[in-house]
């Protein structure tokens, strides 16, 4: 595909969504982790993962668009629906672009020209570990300093209804993965064929900081983009060794201390 002047895209800029989305998935698949279950022994430096960098590496070489190392959440889906690459790592929303503009209602300052009938999800694919993908989460609370908390707490308890939840959802037209069994069947995840393999990302997901506890720590390394870099790095060193070495020894700053 990159010969024909269509190769795989990937960002690995500082943003929250696309580039830890594949470089945390990419870790777990080859065996690493940032930290095992005890939430101390930092287990990223592994040979497996090593192995894995260095073929990414090289497919980094073979295949990708070799700008998005500066590329952040938007740069991959401008590329993708303006025709410059052949695949991408993103959500729905590259998909709802495209029917956006399909029907006139796109709001981009590009010009989309990829049709959403040719546009194909799936599932990350499984490494030597297994196939995952870091979960995205969103948390709501009331302030006790609030003069409202109980007028807070009433409307939370209605919003997370089942029956205004799943408005909310067919409103962002099922951008969001269901939260539990039950929404998966609703007509905005079934419906159309090319969504359903995110009614299936629950079962691969993990929380970030995962075989440990999702803590502090593990929104610093977050935050830190040291999972993320730690591919950049490789890229632009072309040394995986020494690239997730380094990694480590950042992670256990974090999670020895």
């Amino acid at each position: 595909m990159k010969e024909l002047g269509k190769p795989l895209g990937q960002a690995f800029g500082h943003s929250p969504g696309d580039p830890p989305n594949f470089a945390y998935s990419y870790m777990w698949a080859y065996g690493a982790m940032e930290v095992e279950e005890d939430g101390q022994t930092v287990a990223f430096n592994k040979p497996e993962f090593v192995e894995g960098m260095t073929k990414f590496i090289q497919a980094w070489k073979d295949a990708f668009d070799e700008t998005g190392l500066s590329w952040d959440d938007s740069a991959n889906n401008r590329a993708f629906l303006s025709d410059q690459i052949s695949a991408t790592i993103n959500g729905s929303s590259i998909y709802l672009t495209a029917q956006e503009a399909k029907a006139g209602t796109a709001d981009t300052d590009y010009q989309v020209i990829v049709d959403p009938a040719d546009i194909w999800h799936a599932r990350h694919p499984a490494g030597p570990a297994g196939a995952f993908m870091p979960l995205a989460s969103m948390s709501y609370g009331v302030m006790t300093y609030s003069q409202n908390q109980e007028a807070a707490k009433q409307f939370l308890t209605w919003w997370t209804s089942k029956e205004a939840f799943t408005k909310w959802l067919e409103a962002q037209k099922g951008y969001i993965i269901p939260m539990a069994p039950g929404y998966a069947e609703l007509p905005v995840f079934t419906s159309d064929p090319s969504l359903a393999p995110f009614v299936t990302v629950a079962d691969i997901a993990r929380n970030k900081g995962y075989a440990g506890p999702t803590n502090q720590k593990a929104a610093q390394v977050s935050s830190q983009y040291i999972v993320s870099d730690t591919f950049a790095n490789a890229i632009q060193s072309g040394d995986a060794a020494v690239a997730i070495q380094q990694g480590a020894m950042q992670l256990e700053r974090i999670y020895r201390r």
